[in-house]
C-alpha cells in the first residue's frame, strides 16, 4: 500500500504541475483510500498483536492454575498414601505385639513344663 500510495503522491505531483485537474482530484481521492485503507491494517495489525498478548497471558495463568492445582492434587495424594501406611505400619505393629504376647505366653508354658519335669 505505501509503494502504491507513494506513487500516486509522485503522479499527483506530477499531474498538479501540468493540466488535468480532474486527474489530479481523482489522484488526491484514490491516495485519501489508500491512506484511510493503510490505516486501518495497521490498526488492525495492532488489534492482532494485543489480541496474540492476551491470549498469550490467559495461556500462562491457565499453566499457572494447572500446576497449582496438579502441586495441590500431589500433596493430597502423597498424605493420602501416608495415611495408608501409618495405618498399615500400626496394623503391623499390633500384629507383632499379639505374635509376642502368644510367644511369650507359649514360652512361659514351656518353661514351667520343663520346670515340671526336672522337679519330677
Amino acid at each position: 500500500h505505501e509503494r502504491r500510495l507513494a506513487h500516486l503522491q509522485a503522479v499527483a505531483a506530477r499531474a498538479e504541475s501540468g493540466s488535468g485537474a480532474e486527474e489530479t482530484v481523482r489522484l488526491r481521492l484514490e491516495v485519501d483510500q489508500l491512506r484511510t485503507l493503510t490505516a486501518n491494517v495497521k490498526a488492525q495489525l495492532q488489534q492482532a498483536h494485543m489480541d496474540k498478548e492476551n491470549a498469550r497471558a490467559s495461556y500462562l495463568v491457565a499453566i499457572h492454575t494447572c500446576q497449582h492445582a496438579l502441586r495441590k492434587l500431589n500433596k493430597k495424594q502423597l498424605e493420602r498414601a501416608l495415611t495408608l501406611k501409618d495405618k498399615e505400619l500400626l496394623q503391623e505393629k499390633q500384629q507383632a505385639e499379639e505374635q509376642k504376647k502368644g510367644l511369650s505366653a507359649a514360652l512361659a508354658s514351656e518353661k514351667q513344663g520343663l520346670v515340671a519335669r526336672h522337679e519330677a
